[in-house]
């Protein structure tokens, strides 16, 4: 079994409130057993979330459930060193954003005025959808994109008709994206500088073009 899995077949026989008991914590908040829960059901162990603690460290905070659950964290260091190193990955990423793209023609409008208006055309993304892989952020777009085309008219006020969607993967590259949600063309990215692992596979060749 792996270390989560551990964790969470003893926390089942004992109860979440015990293990915090057991690490220090009496008065039990619901952010404390936040903590927990995403310890026992994030993939990155809760490494990726953000907790202000004096007492624990995301490693002390491991070591310290797995001594309250008599688990030697020694068996699994290699397991925590690997998913420590995913986590940073993912924390360096940006969220995956669609750009819109359409037939402006920029006449003269200052250039703050464009970047004030530069949201109109992205629509971000939450950046949780990178843990599922790309196939999973690009298929869900391509949902996205079929709803907001049909919503906006064809049109996006100021920047005019739209022509197409670009996808924008943050160390993977960016995806053409039609107006009716089909994908057209991917730009993979040379030098990626991240590289995630999930269930032995490589984030970027999680890609399925159908």
């Amino acid at each position: 079994m792996t270390l989560q899995e551990t964790i969470r077949e003893k926390i089942e026989d004992i109860g979440a409130d015990e293990v915090l008991n057991r690490i220090g914590i009496q008065d039990i908040t619901p952010k404390a057993r936040e903590r927990l829960s995403n310890l026992v059901n994030d993939r990155l162990l809760g490494i990726n979330k953000s907790f202000f603690d004096f007492k624990y460290s995301n490693i002390e905070y491991i070591k310290a459930v797995c001594k309250a659950l008599n688990i030697n964290f020694n068996d699994y260091k290699s397991e925590y060193a690997f998913i420590s190193g995913q986590a940073s990955a993912y924390m360096s990423l940006k969220s995956p954003c669609l750009f819109i793209e359409t037939d402006f023609i920029r006449s003269g409008q200052p250039i703050f005025m464009l970047a004030f208006l530069e949201q109109k055309r992205r629509i971000e993304l939450s950046k949780e959808l990178i843990l599922e892989g790309v196939d999973v952020v690009i298929e869900y777009s391509k949902k996205i994109v079929k709803n907001h085309f049909l919503v906006s008219g064809r049109y996006i006020e100021f920047w005019g008709t739209i022509k197409h969607y670009v996808l924008i993967i943050d160390g993977f590259g960016s995806i053409k994206i039609s107006v009716e949600g089909e994908v057209v063309s991917i730009n993979q990215c040379k030098d990626r500088h991240a590289n995630l692992i999930f269930n032995n596979h490589e984030l970027v060749n999680l890609i399925k073009i159908k």
